[in-house]
């Protein structure tokens, strides 16, 4: 697996728990279809850029902490 897939979807996952929030609730405060997230995680569609940004505002955290760090403390 892609290393920056791994931490995106690692990460995802840390903020999605950190933050309460649900896949649907996150997708509807980017502006993006049902499913958008999941696709991203595993790799199936490709991530926007413009979306990512989006994402990376709600969670407060920068693009390059999403994409190529490990945000949960505990692993």
């Amino acid at each position: 697996m892609d290393e920056t897939k791994l931490y995106f979807s690692q990460n995802i996952n840390y903020l999605i728990e950190k933050n309460r929030l649900t896949y649907h609730e996150i997708e509807n405060a980017i502006g993006v279809p049902s499913g958008t997230l999941a696709g991203w995680r595993t790799g199936r569609l490709p991530r926007d850029l413009l979306k990512l940004k989006k994402l990376c505002v709600l969670f407060n955290v920068s693009i390059d902490d999403l994409l190529f760090r490990k945000l949960n403390p505990r692993n």
